[in-house]
């Protein structure tokens, strides 16, 4: 992560090295009742390079793990929200709107059970992303709840994106506050 940030190498190159990394661990075809917080990350860091590579190996990967381990620890919710709004991000890629809709009032029903809202504004964007593509007329208040959250749980960077995404695409010169 780190060669890749300093850019000694490229995209590619840090792929090929998380999948040996998880290769040590994680062998194709092995069922394991849990997979650790690391695997977790290193799957999702895969996942995102085939996002738009090869999006139908980037949700094989991601539903190898939502499906074989034991479910969800409540300390490690978040390894696995983080993989189903992944999944449900693809599935909006696709134009599967209502099966991302569903993954992603999953992830939020996960976060409400465990009581932390940490990608709730992340999960409520996709919704209204679906929206604003399906023409769902609730789409900016969708985008405007995703934008309070942001603020809310003092998300700096993901609160600049949707607010430049909605004053560019949705509505200009909005007053928030």
């Amino acid at each position: 992560i780190l060669d890749y940030e300093l850019n000694k190498i490229d995209k590619e190159e840090e792929n090929r090295r998380f999948e040996s990394i998880l290769q040590n661990s994680w062998k194709v075809g092995e069922i394991k009742n849990q997979f650790s917080k690391t695997e977790k990350e290193i799957v999702y860091n895969i996942a995102m390079y085939y996002r738009k590579r090869d999006p139908e190996k980037a949700k094989r990967i991601i539903n190898a793990v939502l499906k074989n381990e034991k479910r969800r620890v409540d300390s490690d919710w978040y390894s696995n929200g983080q993989l189903l709004r992944l999944l449900a991000g693809i599935h909006a890629d696709q134009q599967n709107f209502e099966e991302s809709n569903r993954m992603t009032e999953q992830c939020i029903s996960q976060m409400l059970d465990c009581q932390d809202g940490i990608m709730l504004s992340a999960c409520v964007n996709i919704l209204g992303w679906n929206g604003e593509r399906t023409g769902d007329k609730e789409y900016k208040q969708w985008y405007q709840d995703a934008i309070y959250l942001s603020d809310l749980f003092d998300n700096v960077r993901i609160h600049q994106t949707q607010m430049a995404y909605y004053e560019d695409h949705v509505e200009r010169g909005k007053v928030w506050y």
